[in-house]
């Protein structure tokens, strides 16, 4: 490459790359960016972004279920006359939340903000 073409790429021992990352394997490939390269360095672009996002979001959302069940199974077992009927309920809730998740695998890709969302409500 031409001396010009370098330099815009390559100053002060510093190295700019452009990355194109596969959209089945984004989260995975820019993890392992990150590890190549450090925490000192930065990476831009939409996959990084949506890597972030997807992570982020699935771990909030792993944190809320873990607070909303046991707060719904006491308020189940206080208005409830039998203590079966809390856990029948939430045995639904959680076939329901199984057949969405198997419907859509009809339309081949689903965004990981729907699919959080729909486990949550």
């Amino acid at each position: 490459m031409s001396k010009e073409v370098v330099e815009n790429y390559y100053k002060d021992n510093k190295a700019l790359y452009t990355v194109t990352i596969d959209e089945n394997k984004r989260i995975k490939t820019v993890n392992e960016i990150r590890n190549l390269i450090g925490d000192e360095n930065s990476m831009a672009g939409s996959a990084v972004n949506t890597s972030i996002a997807t992570q982020a979001t699935t771990k909030e959302v792993s944190k809320i279920i873990l607070f909303i069940i046991p707060l719904y199974l006491a308020i189940l077992m206080l208005t409830l006359t039998s203590w079966f009927e809390p856990i029948l309920l939430l045995g639904s809730i959680g076939i329901a939340i199984k057949l969405n998740q198997g419907t859509n695998l009809i339309f081949g890709t689903i965004s990981f903000v729907t699919n959080a969302a729909g486990n949550v409500l």
